[in-house]
């Protein structure tokens, strides 16, 4: 009874394949090639045929390609590109205003504390240029 279950199943999963493999079979137009031209008039209209047909050819496959691309590229950028975007501002906006007043006691902080670094070098500096203008002084008299 197995085996006759196996067999049925087996011919089933054929009998859907099989019919599958005509569509695949190329019919007789699609591979007659076209024959080389057999006068100059023929070859010349070739030509012309071509010329003509192949920018309207590639126009069309262009904008097609262009269609499903832009379409692919926007759904995709919507999708994951946006939101990262959005979430990576957001996130910035809130650690910007987050640390900015952090940032700005410390900056205040450290003008002091030069302020107070110049002051005390200033005064060094002053004593510092008085007693070279001295000795300046007693060296040329």
């Amino acid at each position: 009874m197995h085996k006759l279950y196996k067999t049925i199943l087996i011919l089933s999963i054929i009998g859907l394949i099989l019919p599958c493999f005509s569509f695949a079979q190329p019919t007789t137009t699609e591979n007659e090639f076209q024959k080389a031209p057999n006068t100059l008039e023929e070859a010349k209209s070739f030509i012309i045929n071509l010329i003509t047909a192949l920018p309207q050819g590639l126009k069309e496959s262009w904008q097609k390609a262009q269609k499903i691309w832009q379409e692919t590229w926007i759904n995709w950028w919507k999708s994951y590109i946006e939101p990262c975007v959005s979430r990576t501002k957001n996130w910035i906006k809130n650690f910007w205003q987050n640390t900015t007043p952090i940032v700005e006691q410390e900056f205040e902080k450290e003008k002091q504390e030069i302020k107070q670094d110049l002051e005390k070098q200033g005064e060094k500096v002053k004593q510092g240029v008085w007693d070279r203008f001295k000795q300046l002084i007693k060296d040329s008299l």
